[in-house]
């Protein structure tokens, strides 16, 4: 379909293009079961020795046929769980069993343990003062805080170490009903798509000058919002209003929408929209879309991508990336991670294959519930900066409060 310039500026063109890639696997498991059902006889179903029938979830009437010919109408994605099934596996079981210790029951063991305990306790009041500035006719303490502390860090041979502390926090706000928050710190963080297998910074896609940037993490973890959400469309859409502040000057307003859908045999779709304006950084676009294969006690199977668009003055930069990758869980929040990266900078509405290789990653909680640790190594190279395949090495630290 072509887009008449009358209707379309050229950089939402661009984005139409390429989310057909980001939308290809969506796209032919609908189309096959929609002609599917248009394949099937307009008549009622028959019961009798060679079929059998079962109330589907949307009240329809399933018929499952002893007919050999019936196969070839099987949607294409199903065949996926019977190529899975045939593969040799050499890891242990999928596990949801618990390793880590409980919070409640790891308060008061250790000097750090108490720290954070004291440290929760110290938050929520404060956070409960806050939540009293909005209605002082109530002394309710219901008001809670949700704030992740990072440390990301990253080496590769061309650039050397580098490392990023970054903090994210949200507020809730009861005497508004729960329909506000406040939320703080780094909102790239918001940008990483749902339950992303990277350890994402957008800032990666930049040559590293400074092992630390002291000026620039400040300013990246100074963002302060009012969000509006559990605002839901007609569509399923589940939106979020942000309308705030970001490093330093830079007022903004912010969008995101998403929505998941169940496709059936055990796939499931996540589709995220953000789009960002602000007084100084002007545009900024996303789109996050994920499909898996998630089946109890298998390994996942998974598509991750993302479209992103940056419109300031003079600069038009798009850039995209996508993973596909197994996910195993050898005990509950312990997940090991392989598979292929792509991504690359678009020009021209092109979007050229500019970095590629294998990743593996590892992800789990360590001593306490609240600790964690996301460790990556990759073999990709760049294209962009006329630089060859060399292996890179990327470690998370997160704390939950």
């Amino acid at each position: 379909m072509v887009c008449p310039d009358i209707w379309l500026p050229d950089w939402y063109k661009v984005k139409i293009s390429l989310m057909h890639k980001l939308s290809l696997m969506i796209c032919i498991y609908s189309t096959t079961a929609v002609a599917h059902i248009h394949a099937q006889p307009n008549v009622e179903p028959v019961l009798d020795s060679s079929s059998s029938t079962a109330p589907s979830l949307d009240g329809a009437i399933e018929t499952t046929s002893s007919d050999p010919k019936a196969s070839s109408s099987t949607r294409l994605l199903d065949q996926v769980p019977h190529i899975l099934e045939a593969l040799p596996s050499w890891l242990p079981p999928q596990s949801d069993q618990v390793r880590i210790p409980l919070q409640g029951r790891t308060q008061a063991d250790t000097t750090i343990d108490r720290q954070h305990a004291k440290l929760q306790q110290q938050l929520n009041t404060y956070v409960n003062k806050v939540d009293q500035w909005f209605d002082t006719s109530t002394d309710s303490q219901d008001a809670k805080a949700q704030v992740r502390v990072l440390l990301d860090s990253q080496w590769n041979p061309h650039d050397g170490y580098h490392f990023k502390p970054r903090i994210r926090g949200r507020i809730e706000l009861p005497s508004l009903k729960r329909r506000f928050s406040l939320v703080f710190g780094d909102d790239s963080l918001d940008n990483e798509p749902h339950r992303s297998v990277a350890v994402n910074n957008e800032s990666r896609l930049d040559t590293i000058e400074k092992a630390f940037d002291r000026t620039q993490t400040t300013r990246d973890n100074s963002s302060l919002a009012l969000r509006w959400e559990r605002w839901k469309t007609p569509l399923g859409f589940q939106l979020n209003a942000d309308l705030g502040i970001r490093d330093g000057n830079d007022v903004y307003l912010r969008l995101k929408g998403q929505r998941d859908w169940s496709l059936g045999n055990d796939f499931y779709t996540h589709v995220e929209q953000i789009y960002r304006y602000g007084s100084k950084s002007e545009h900024y676009i996303r789109t996050n879309a994920e499909i898996k294969y998630s089946k109890p006690s298998q390994a996942l199977l998974a598509n991750q991508a993302s479209l992103t668009g940056i419109y300031q003055g003079d600069q038009h930069d798009w850039y995209w990336d996508e993973r596909i990758f197994r996910q195993h869980q050898f005990f509950y929040q312990h997940q090991l991670s392989y598979g292929w990266y792509a991504g690359g900078h678009v020009a021209n509405h092109l979007a050229p294959l500019s970095s590629y290789g294998p990743f593996i990653s590892w992800r789990q909680p360590i001593w306490r519930e609240w600790l964690f640790i996301h460790s990556e190594l990759d073999y990709f190279n760049n294209k962009t900066l006329s630089r060859s395949h060399n292996p890179s090495a990327l470690i998370r630290l997160e704390s939950w409060f």
